[in-house]
C-alpha cells in the first residue's frame, strides 16, 4: 500500500470532531449554561442528539461501567430538575427528552450564544476622552 491510498490523518481527526459535534460531544456550551461535569453534559448530548439512549450507548459512547452511567444519570436528573427539565425514561427501553425538553434546551443554548453578526444598530463608544494626533 502506497502513502498516496492511505487515508490522511487529518480527514480522520475532522471526522471525529464532526461526528462529536454531532454527538455534542465535549460540548463546552452545555457545561457552562447548564453548570456540568464534562461526563454529565456528554450524556445531556447524547439525549439530544438521540431519540433514545439506552444504557448500553451511553456505556459505550462514553466509556463508563454500568454502575457509573447510572450514578452520573442520576445525578444529571437532580441538575436538570433544578432547570425545570426531565429525563424520561422506561425500562428495557432507554432514557429520552421529549420534544417540548429538547426545544427548551436548545432556546436556553440559543439565548447565551454569541452573535456572529456585528450589532449595526449598537452605540458607537463615546470618544470624547481620546485625545486627536
Amino acid at each position: 500500500m502506497n502513502s498516496e491510498s492511505k487515508p490522511d490523518i487529518a480527514w480522520y481527526e475532522a471526522r471525529i470532531r464532526d461526528l462529536e459535534a454531532t454527538l455534542r460531544q465535549n460540548d463546552q456550551s452545555l457545561i457552562t449554561k447548564f453548570n456540568l461535569t464534562p461526563m454529565k453534559a456528554n450524556i445531556l448530548g447524547l439525549l439530544i442528539a438521540l431519540p433514545v439512549a439506552t444504557p448500553y450507548t451511553i456505556q459505550q459512547r462514553l466509556e463508563l461501567t454500568s454502575n457509573a452511567a447510572k450514578v452520573q444519570m442520576c445525578r444529571l436528573r437532580d441538575d436538570l430538575k433544578k432547570l425545570g427539565l426531565k429525563i424520561e425514561s422506561c425500562r428495557n427501553v432507554g432514557y429520552w427528552l421529549d420534544v417540548a425538553t429538547k426545544q427548551k434546551i436548545k432556546d436556553m443554548l440559543a439565548d447565551d450564544a454569541p452573535s456572529t453578526a456585528p450589532d449595526l444598530a449598537a452605540t458607537p463608544p463615546d470618544n470624547k476622552d481620546v485625545a486627536l494626533t
